[in-house]
C-alpha cells in the first residue's frame, strides 16, 4: 500500500503523525543549544626580542620584518 493511500483513507492518523514530528521538533529546537559564535583558540605565538638603544623603526627593520619572513617561510614549508 503506498503511503498516499493509507494517508488518504486514514486522515486522522497522518495528522496525529505529523502533529507529533512537530513537537518533537520543536522540543529538539528547545533543548539543542544553539553556538552562533563558538568558542575557538586559535594558535597564537608570541616572540619577544630586546634591542636596547634602538628605535622602533629600526626594531621594525632589523628584527620584527625578518622574524615575519622566517615565521612564514617556515609556515609555508609545511603546506
Amino acid at each position: 500500500m503506498k503511503i498516499s493511500n493509507f494517508s488518504i483513507r486514514r486522515p486522522v492518523f497522518t495528522l496525529v503523525t505529523m502533529f507529533l514530528v512537530l513537537i518533537l521538533g520543536v522540543v529538539s529546537l528547545m533543548r539543542i543549544p544553539l553556538k552562533l559564535i563558538p568558542d575557538i583558540n586559535p594558535p597564537v605565538g608570541v616572540v619577544v626580542t630586546n634591542y636596547q638603544g634602538a628605535s622602533p623603526e629600526e626594531v621594525l627593520e632589523k628584527v620584527t620584518k625578518p622574524l615575519e619572513l622566517i615565521w612564514l617561510r617556515c609556515r609555508e614549508s609545511r603546506r
